[in-house]
């Protein structure tokens, strides 16, 4: 995001502005399917390794495997339905397919334009810094329940909210007076 801005908006581009659709294919294509199909293959593969690589713990396990807190639940519980682990596997890394799309679309509009860029940044920087103190509460109040997902959407929902009137204001679509 950081560099970005910078090639953008600081060095003066790329050349010929490309359009929201190619930058968000271009995306996909060179940076995130080669990274989620490996990682899916990871993923998939995981439970066939030595014990002490299949009971690692990934990011995926903390949502799909939540009542397996340790290596030994956390081998059970992928090697016994492994059918049930990999459909799981599947939803979890499709999920994350669409949600990176969002990504990826906001990152295209902003773009197009300063104004969205800047935007964009701050909604990014400032969810950081709420999960990031969420964490550090999390670390120092062990009792302490994070909210989940749900916040992650809520923040989501929150940034498309300032991002997409940013995006129309600056394209010339709404007019204020």
């Amino acid at each position: 995001m950081w560099i970005s801005y910078a090639v953008r908006w600081r060095w003066g581009g790329l050349g010929e502005m490309p359009t929201v659709g190619s930058l968000m294919i271009l995306g996909f294509r060179r940076i995130y399917l080669p990274w989620s199909l490996l990682y899916l293959v990871f993923l998939l593969s995981q439970p066939i390794f030595p014990d002490k690589i299949a009971g690692y713990e990934t990011l995926v396990d903390g949502l799909i495997l939540p009542s397996a807190k340790s290596a030994e639940q956390r081998l059970v519980a992928k090697r016994q339905d492994y059918a049930a682990y990999a459909k799981k596997v599947l939803f979890a890394v499709g999920l994350h397919c669409v949600l990176s799309g969002s990504g990826f679309l906001a990152a295209s509009l902003a773009y197009q334009y300063h104004e969205v860029q800047v935007v964009w940044i701050a909604c990014v920087f400032l969810s950081c810094l709420s999960s990031g103190a969420r964490f550090y509460y999390q670390s120092a109040v062990p009792e302490y329940e994070p909210p989940g997902l749900y916040k992650g959407f809520m923040n989501m929902a929150l940034a498309w909210a300032f991002v997409v009137p940013t995006y129309c204001y600056a394209a010339g679509y709404v007019k204020f007076r």
